[in-house]
């Protein structure tokens, strides 16, 4: 009985595990799931047993109810490709492996949507069609109506005559404007006759020629299936890039003569708007028209980089970047002196020798163009040019054919032959600094001086013992210095423009990082050794290093924290044994550290931890040993570590050390041997003194 109970018990497991598995759900749209999905999802069923189980998680076929919504929407993709794509109503996720029908004018279109929830129909015929989608689930089944339109099968043609004399031909769709690749061009002359052929490339261009300028020509294109060719009628004209160029001559009085000319003909263009620009300090230059011979001229041009912009009506714009250099013109050296309202210039080279026969100008500062000359005059053999002039700000040119060029700004300022000189400083953002010198250079010390103006009210100052007068609050404008010192009168009217301020009077002008140098009028860098610059001063870290704070503390970012010290050691342990202890310094081992060991008795020992933190200490005796880690003098962290009799070891030895090592047992102990010895003493004593006594043996008498 027994046996054929095993027999059909194995008979059942055997049929449980070769039962095949179903190949699919049923029909009726189910969902394969492990029954805690299932019932996490509401769904129903669960058998039969999907094709993929799991060992330890098999999953079921289980209907699902389909609660979500779909949206399905259709676009045309040229030249021909439809696409229809499905996604989620609610969140615009892209759904994938959705079914989907398209019914219409052409054969029905049947397709499963991609990862981005799309599906491609290509050369479907366009017009209305009923499009059925059958999503996954949890997704509803839906249809919807949506129309197909074909692209516009037109193309764009450009063309463009090249410098070369070939026409650059791009040829795009009129529909989106895409380059078309692979399209056949051909250039025909005004007979129809081919002059040459060529095929875009992957930007939709061709290049063929040659051709004329402002003659009719035929260009036809050929494009790829589905677009329509197309041939057209085209009158070529070559770019202001091909028509225009521009030779710059520069001088060595600084001044740069630009012609325009036709690169065709060869020929100068007139009336042509000429522009130059300095690119490399954005500074936009006068326009100017060139005469009939096509040139320009610009005066007072520095050396550089620039823009040279051309226009004209009838050719069109060009623009093109020249670096402007004046490295063949020698350099000059001028110095300028004014006496007696005569202004006295000398012209030299750099190794200091005269420069005879050079022509000294002078124009109004400001008149950048060079426009309105002042005066001028030869130099003689000791380089001196004397031009009379009254006082006021000017620019002195100098030059001498292609050997030298200098040029300089100059104030004369003086009314008089006697020569006090006045110069002056502004000093951001508002102090004026006025210093006088006598002829040799020496400082004038304590002239009083006035400075009055039409922005600020009248102030008088007396020089110090380097020549100088200080004026704060100064704004901007019009200013005279008045004064005297001996005979020699003191009259010199300044610009003061706070634009063109310099240095410093106090830390506001200064980065955060800077204070002002008051004596030097400078911006200095704020140092120091442990901290950092704010507002114009130095600010201390708490510290920078370990050294710099207490005992027990460590720098950390510049702030001193207190370190966490912490002993490890057994809490219970045994009388007589060497008993581990580690130290740990803010989570690291304390290496070299100290620690006081308090026996029971009060009596204290010192031991020191080795490079992993680590120590050992001896317990004689039962009691509470206390440890205490140290830092310099401090106690940084205590333990308490109890020592008590165990004798529970198996080793003899072990016990009986154990016992002995207690001082209470011990003393017991000890008084039990006195005790045992005492009496055995004792007994021996006694046995020796005593007489042994024989048993009396009775007579017997005689009946």
């Amino acid at each position: 009985m027994r046996l054929l109970f095993i027999a059909l018990f194995l008979f059942a497991i055997s049929s449980i595990i070769s039962a095949p598995l179903s190949d699919s759900c049923p029909s009726n749209r189910p969902y394969c799931l492990t029954s805690s999905e299932a019932v996490s999802q509401g769904c129903t069923g669960g058998s039969p047993q999907c094709e993929y189980s799991p060992q330890y998680y098999p999953q079921y076929c289980y209907s699902c109810p389909a609660t979500s919504e779909i949206s399905i929407n259709a676009r045309t993709e040229c030249p021909n490709t439809w696409v229809i794509k499905i996604t989620d109503a609610s969140t615009g996720a892209p759904i994938s492996g959705a079914s989907v029908i398209a019914t219409g004018p052409g054969p029905s279109l049947y397709g499963t949507t991609n990862s981005n929830g799309e599906v491609s129909f290509t050369g479907a015929t366009p017009g209305n069609y009923y499009v059925s989608v059958s999503p996954p689930n949890p997704y509803k089944y839906k249809s919807t109506s949506l129309t197909y339109s074909e692209c516009s099968k037109d193309i764009y043609v450009d063309t463009q005559l090249q410098c070369d004399d070939n026409v650059k031909v791009t040829v795009k769709s009129a529909a989106d404007n895409q380059p078309l690749a692979n399209a056949l061009v051909y250039l025909y002359n005004s007979n129809n006759e081919l002059i040459s052929s060529d095929t875009t490339d992957s930007y939709g261009e061709a290049f063929v020629g040659p051709a004329n300028d402002k003659q009719t020509f035929y260009v036809e294109v050929i494009p790829a299936s589905p677009y329509n060719k197309k041939k057209e009628q085209k009158t070529f004209s070559y770019s202001a890039e091909c028509l225009i160029d521009t030779h710059v001559y520069p001088s060595c009085d600084r001044s740069v003569s630009i012609v325009v000319v036709n690169n065709k003909t060869l020929q100068p263009i007139a009336n042509a708007e000429v522009t130059l620009t300095r690119t490399d300090r954005f500074v936009i230059g006068k326009k100017l028209t060139s005469d009939e011979d096509g040139q320009v001229v610009y005066n007072n041009v520095d050396a550089g980089t620039y823009s040279i912009a051309v226009y004209h009506p009838y050719v069109g714009q060009k623009t093109r970047s020249e670096k402007i250099s004046f490295e063949d013109c020698g350099a000059g050296v001028l110095t300028v002196e004014y006496t007696c309202k005569k202004l006295l210039v000398q012209f030299k080279n750099t190794d200091g020798t005269p420069i005879a026969g050079g022509t000294v100008t002078v124009y109004k500062s400001g008149d950048t163009a060079f426009a309105g000359p002042l005066g001028s005059a030869q130099t003689d053999e000791r380089g001196v040019a004397v031009i009379e002039i009254e006082k006021g700000s000017y620019t002195v040119v100098a030059s001498y054919d292609s050997v030298a060029y200098a040029s300089t700004s100059f104030t004369a300022d003086k009314d008089s032959c006697e020569d006090i000189k006045v110069d002056h400083v502004f000093v951001c953002p508002d102090l004026l600094l006025i210093k006088l010198t006598d002829s040799a250079g020496n400082s004038l010390e304590g002239v009083s001086i006035s400075l009055v103006g039409s922005n600020r009210p009248s102030d008088f100052k007396s020089t110090d013992a380097n020549g100088i007068a200080s004026f704060d609050t100064v704004p901007s404008g019009s200013y005279t210095v008045s004064g005297s010192s001996g005979s020699a009168s003191i009259s010199k009217t300044i610009e003061v423009d706070k634009s063109q301020c310099v240095g410093c009077s106090n830390d506001n002008i200064c980065k955060t990082d800077e204070s002002c140098n008051t004596s030097e009028y400078q911006c200095e860098k704020v140092e120091g050794e442990c901290g950092y610059a704010k507002e114009h001063q130095w600010v201390n870290y708490e510290c920078c290093k370990d050294s710099d704070c207490k005992t027990g503390y460590k720098c950390d970012n510049n702030v001193c924290k207190e370190k966490k010290y912490d002993i490890v050691v057994p809490s219970q342990t045994n009388v007589s044994d060497n008993v581990p202890v580690k130290a740990y310094e803010d989570g690291k081992p304390c290496a070299n550290c100290e620690i006081t060991i308090e026996d029971p008795s009060g009596n204290k020992t010192r031991i020191t931890t080795n490079e992993n933190g680590e120590a050992t200490f001896f317990t004689p005796h039962r009691g509470n040993y206390k440890l205490n880690l140290l830092s310099g003098s401090s106690v940084v962290a205590s333990k308490t570590s109890t020592a008590s009799v165990e004798i529970g070891s198996e080793d003899p030895l072990k016990k009986l050390i154990a016992l002995l090592s207690d001082e209470k047992i011990r003393n017991w102990l000890i008084v039990i041997v006195i005790v045992i010895i005492g009496a055995l003493l004792y007994l021996h004593y006694r046995g020796k003194s005593g007489e042994k006594v024989k048993p009396e043996t009775p007579e017997q008498t005689s009946p």
